[in-house]
């Protein structure tokens, strides 16, 4: 029998059990490879082959088989054609059979690097079985035809190619570069140290920046995409250069559209209102629109829910660019086009993109939003998509009409779009109800409820309406629901929240003793209505991964930051549903999660571990920890959190005063006053401070950030969970301060606290590493828990500048219901009002720091204050400086300590802009304690100026320094570059050989840190014995111009000063 008869006989042969198995896709044992190592279940499988092999061809070793095996699995993960010549093809196929089944088992493996090259490979068969065109030209031509005609109708000019001194170029350039930095944490590796270096070096030199950028749009060749597979999402990795110039593209393209008003009032997210608002509002307009509740006659309501299926995977990128040049230049379309032609790459496996968006380059916002409004026209239909618009000169407001005619003789009502999730509300009359159902019953005779019929009706006429090469909609991820006689309710879903509306003519007692649900009244002039909201399932099995995640932390995991994770996915949670978390099953689910994190934290600790110790803050000496459970008198953050219908309807009035106020204040000629809305100034959404931020000029130009905060999460791995607000754009929209002070005061006071937190109830059954692993939770380097939930003081002001604060810091008990506080800028004495700042001003008689002035050149002045002698004004600086430092613990023992005050001076005084401190007598040689340049006087050269000074004190003192430990990440890296500045300046200067000690007397830098400096930029060798520093003067060059810009010189000649000396 020849050997490919003998091997299909074993291909057919029923009795082979292992064979059949290994052949057919292995998969009762593949159901087994979870419990079974994977290691012996590949070995078992290539036994099965090995003899099924040998079987029909005894001339064949196992050396060969198995070099084949390699081979052809090599090939698989490398994405490359596996192919032997004059290998017989049965043998082949079960070499194929073999690397099916074990990739398979990979699929069912929980391993992001598999699942990396899975996702890839798919993308590929996904492109191959689209074929080329991705999209048919007749579909392409039918959605080509309707936008052309939208925009010709809207009369709507192409975005033009930015010009080189475009007027917004600064502001768009730093907003880019600054949600580039805050994407780094606190430690970076050498390659994210670069990248940032070329982020600062954008900042230091922005008009050669914007050059390049503006001639990298011409280019149309790119560097290769590194891609990965997070737990849910895919991550795409760009070129640091490639991301500011694709940055820049997207904030020019989301201003120009803004401001040329392309994208009509259903597209969604919007930066005007966020997701909560969004739903609040569409259940406002289902409510207010014509006759919404009549059912006489059979009239009915249609709410269809459903999302364009493959959104992303399927946007024909040759259709995308010949609908970009509608609206953007020639120029800017091909590069979008060209960008998102590029290659994927995971280790060595590599994709070209042919189709599909790349969602994680920075203008896919923009492009996934202009496509979707493509298929929008497809669905709506012109004239209807024109009546919902509004007109071009005047749009509509989102989800309004000009007149009731408008709104009433279509059966579309409302639409809405979400990026790919749709919603859809109609009303139809008894005829148009019946002519949609026979329409859909002569494809489908399948006869059901009237509604039900309804339902499938209008899904099924809708769908029609797309081509269905380019996307289309499934049932299963679709839900329709019907009002009308037969039905009283309209449900829904959007943006997590799962809404019941109910008329309140048809609600039952039943539907009042849902008081556990989130309610919103829906009232209008003539209509009552009352949504009933909850969390979807989704968003509640997101959470529950969220908290898992934590627990499978690694044990080395400091017991800080499983606490701050926890505070971080719960605050994300609370802060966005608020007052619709209220259900036995998300309560119940919180209150276990709750538990299950505690445990966590517990299991590394022996003996007993008071609760005290979770839920006191940080401060005090706990973790800090949050709270929904109820459990153990302690208050739940849920009673602490406005409800959503209070904010929204409170907003409403609040702007509508300030539409008053402003509208007075232009008829008497002036300018509205901060107190004029000192009664509004946290109010609203987004909040009326927002509107006197000292960077509000730069943030109006910020356009389309809440859709890019939305795609944020294909670029950086970091997860986000509040995503959907900005404080600088809406302002802060919750308020912890009430609850920690609720939490201590439940837990018997400060003082109670202390006794705890001090460990006397556990210091003896705990280790002194477990005491010491608590002791780190208070000076590690942890995440804050978003800027404004921890923090009670939202703004100060400092003379002429209003400066939103950072941190939590711990004011006097008087100042517990302070939002703003207003600090003199000699004294800083801190008061709660304006006029009683002013009263402040009329009787203050400093116009300088008190203490010596030691230092005067030009406009700059230091000032020497002594925390015993001026003991008020070194405490309120304490105070001060904690709203901008987070480990900054000094409050009330200021006497050891001096405090070198940084001024600029004018004809008003001096005014400080920064300031540090140092002990009057170091041990340890520490010269700074503390070190703060304000918002304000940032970036300015003052800090480098600050730690120049400190060492120049050294000088005087005849001693070397350094600064204060624990260092963070950001402080060493300030100091790292002030060294690398000196020591290298005085390299390239000096002839000879120079020691490290000598370096040490020149700089009063001591001399461990010259050489951890010098061993960072790798210009010191070890040899025979001793430390050498090898000094090249090209490798100096570039370590110079690494360092930056050195800052502002001190003038030691105009220094006046004599080391402190203890007054007997």
């Amino acid at each position: 029998m020849a050997p490919e008869q003998k091997i299909r006989k074993i291909m057919r042969d029923k009795s082979s059990e292992k064979a059949a198995n290994a052949l057919r896709g292995v998969t009762d044992e593949a159901d087994e490879a979870d419990e079974t190592d994977e290691s012996l279940f590949d070995l078992k499988r290539q036994e099965t082959i090995f003899r099924d092999i040998a079987a029909a061809m005894p001339g064949t070793g196992p050396d060969v088989i198995s070099k084949h095996l390699k081979d052809a699995w090599g090939c698989w993960k490398d994405n490359r054609t596996w192919k032997v010549p004059l290998l017989l093809t049965p043998v082949e196929d079960l070499i194929k059979e073999y690397i099916s089944c074990k990739s398979a088992c990979w699929k069912k493996e929980n391993n992001l690097g598999r699942l990396t090259r899975l996702h890839l490979k798919t993308l590929q068969d996904h492109q191959e079985k689209l074929g080329n065109p991705y999209s048919l030209p007749d579909d392409s031509e039918k959605i080509y035809a309707a936008t052309y005609d939208w925009v010709k109708a809207r009369n709507f000019p192409p975005i033009r190619f930015p010009k080189l001194s475009y007027k917004h170029d600064s502001e768009l350039l730093s907003l880019v570069l600054d949600r580039l930095k805050e994407s780094y944490s606190a430690d970076v590796n050498h390659e994210q140290q670069e990248e940032l270096r070329l982020i600062q070096q954008a900042y230091e030199k922005p008009v050669e920046a914007l050059n390049r950028i503006k001639l990298d749009l011409l280019n149309r060749s790119f560097k290769k995409v590194d891609f990965a597979y997070t737990d849910s999402n895919p991550m795409y990795k760009l070129d640091i250069q490639e991301k500011i110039t694709d940055g820049y593209l997207d904030q020019y393209l989301w201003y120009e559209a803004s401001k040329l008003k392309l994208f009509p009032n259903w597209i969604n997210p919007s930066d005007s209102q966020p997701p909560p608002l969004l739903v609040y509002k569409w259940c406002k307009a289902i409510n207010n629109l014509q006759d919404i509740w009549d059912t006489l006659g059979g009239a009915s309501v249609v709410i269809l829910q459903t999302k364009f299926e493959d959104f992303f995977e399927k946007i024909d990128l040759l259709l995308l660019n010949r609908l970009l040049r509608l609206v953007v230049d020639k120029q800017i379309a091909d590069y979008m086009y060209a960008k998102n032609n590029a290659v994927l790459c995971y280790k060595n496996l590599s994709h070209t993109n042919k189709c599909g968006l790349i969602r994680g380059i920075p203008f896919a916002s923009f492009a996934a939003q202009f496509y979707g409004l493509a298929l929008d026209l497809m669905v709506l239909g012109s004239t209807r998509a024109s009546e919902i618009a509004g007109p071009p000169q005047m749009p509509n407001e989102l989800m309004t009409y000009w007149d009731t005619r408008v709104e009433t003789h279509h059966p579309i009502r409302l639409y809405s779009r979400y990026i790919d999730k749709v919603h859809i509300l109609f009303k139809f009359t008894d005829k148009e109800a019946r002519d949609v159902i026979q329409r859909y019953l002569a494809t489908d005779t399948k006869m059901e409820d009237d509604d039900v019929n309804l339902g499938r009706s209008v899904f099924w006429d809708m769908k029609n309406r797309l081509p269905q090469s380019v996307t289309t909609w499934e049932w299963a991820n679709s839900s329709v629901s019907v009002y009308s006689e037969n039905n009283r309710d309209l449900f829904f879903s959007m943006c997590g929240f799962e809404v019941r509306i109910v008329p309140k003519s048809r609600m039952t007692p039943e539907d009042s003793s849902n008081a556990r649900h989130g309610v919103w009244n829906l009232q209008s002039r003539e209509r009552t209505a009352v949504a009933f909201v909850r969390v979807d399932d989704e968003h509640m099995k997101a959470f529950e991964s969220s908290v898992r995640r934590i627990l499978r932390s690694p044990e080395s995991t400091a017991n800080s930051k499983i606490v701050t994770m926890w505070n971080k996915t719960l605050m994300g949670l609370m802060t966005y549903f608020r007052e619709t978390v209220n259900t036995k099953e998300l309560l119940d689910l919180l209150a276990r999660c709750e538990n299950e994190v505690k445990e966590r934290v517990k299991k590394a600790y022996i003996g007993s571990f008071p609760s005290v110790i979770f839920y006191c803050p940080r401060h005090l000496g706990g973790f800090g920890m949050l709270s929904m459970s109820h459990q153990e008198k302690i208050p739940s953050i849920h009673h602490y959190l406005h409800r959503w219908e209070t904010e929204f309807v409170d907003s409403q009035k609040v702007w509508a005063d300030y539409a008053l106020q402003r509208q007075e204040a232009h008829t008497h000629n002036r300018r509205l006053r901060i107190e004029d809305l000192e009664d509004s100034w946290d109010r609203g959404i987004p909040r009326i401070n927002t509107l006197f931020g000292y960077d509000r000029r730069r943030l109006a130009c910020d356009k389309g950030w809440r859709v890019r905060a939305h795609f944020k999460q294909y670029q950086f791995p970091k997860q986000d969970h509040f995503w959907w607000t900005q404080k600088r754009h809406d302002g802060s929209l919750w308020n912890l301060y009430k609850y920690r002070s609720d939490v201590i005061q439940a837990l018997g006071g400060v003082e109670a606290i202390r006794v705890q937190t001090a460990f006397k109830e556990t210091s003896l059954n705990m280790t002194p590493h477990q005491k010491r692993k608590i002791d780190e939770t208070h000076v590690e380097a942890h995440e804050e828990l978003n800027a404004a939930s921890l923090r009670d003081i939202a703004s100060i002001e400092l003379g002429k500048c209003e400066i939103e604060t950072q941190y939590f810091s711990l004011f006097p008990p008087e100042y517990n219901d302070c939002v703003k506080l207003f600090f003199c800028e000699f004294c800083l004495n801190f008061m709660k009002s304006k006029e009683q700042l002013q009263r402040h001003m009329r009787k203050c008689d400093l116009k300088h720091p008190p203490g010596d002035e030691i230092y005067r050149s030009s406009t700059l002045s230091m000032f020497e204050v002594d925390g015993k002698k001026n003991k008020v004004y070194a405490q309120n600086l304490c105070y001060l400086a904690k709203l901008f430092l987070d480990h900054k613990t000094l409050y009330c023992d200021v006497d050891l300590f001096l405090f070198y005050i940084l001024c600029e001076c004018d004809d008003r005084g001096c005014h400080m802009v920064g300031y540090f401190s140092k002990e009057k007598h170091s041990e340890e040689a520490y010269n700074l304690a503390c070190i703060l340049t304000l918002p304000p006087y940032q970036r300015k050269g003052y800090e480098k100026f600050l730690i120049a000074f400190s060492y120049e004190l050294s000088k005087k003192e005849g001693k070397v320094g350094t600064p204060e430990r624990p260092l963070s990440a950001l402080g060493l890296r300030r100091y790292r570059d002030y060294w690398a500045r000196i020591l290298i300046v005085i390299l390239k200067k000096h002839k000879g050989n120079i020691s490290i000690e000598e370096l040490s007397d020149m700089t009063a830098i001591k001399a461990e840190d010259i050489l951890s400096t010098l061993q960072s930029l790798e210009l010191v060798q070890y040899r025979k014995g001793q430390h050498v520093i090898c000094a090249d003067p090209k490798v100096l060059n570039r370590h110079l111009k690494a360092a930056g810009r050195g800052g502002l010189v001190v003038d030691v000649s105009k220094l006046i000063w004599t080391p402190y000396k203890e007054q007997s």
